[in-house]
C-alpha cells in the first residue's frame, strides 16, 4: 500500500497568525493557528481525522517552512510535533489493524 502523503507546512496569515497548515486532500486542508487559544483543540480534531483515514492507509507527512518564517522555536516546535504525531499515529494503527 503506497502511503498518502500530507503535505505540512508552517506559514504566516498576515502579520500575526502562524499557522501550521494540513494538506490532506486538495478538497481538505486544515489550518491550526497556533496563536489561538483553541489551539489545543484543534489538534485534537485534526488527529481524530488523520486517524480515521489512517484506518484504511498507510499516512506520512511531509514537513516544511514557509520561507522567511520568522520564529526560529516555532519551526523546532513544529518539526517535533510531526514526528510526534507520526509516532503516535503509527502506534494507534498498530493497536487498530490487529
Amino acid at each position: 500500500m503506497n502511503p498518502r502523503t500530507i503535505d505540512v507546512i508552517l506559514t504566516t496569515l498576515g502579520e500575526d497568525r502562524d499557522v501550521l497548515r494540513f494538506n490532506i486532500t486538495e478538497d481538505s486542508i486544515i489550518d491550526i493557528d497556533l496563536d489561538s487559544s483553541t489551539c489545543q483543540t484543534e489538534i485534537k480534531k485534526l488527529f481524530s481525522e488523520i486517524l480515521m483515514l489512517a484506518v484504511n492507509e498507510d499516512i506520512s507527512f511531509n514537513f516544511s517552512t514557509e520561507e522567511g518564517f520568522p520564529r526560529e522555536l516555532y519551526k523546532d516546535v513544529c518539526e517535533e510535533y510531526i514526528k510526534d504525531i507520526t509516532r503516535e499515529l503509527q502506534t494507534s494503527i498498530i493497536a487498530i489493524r490487529n
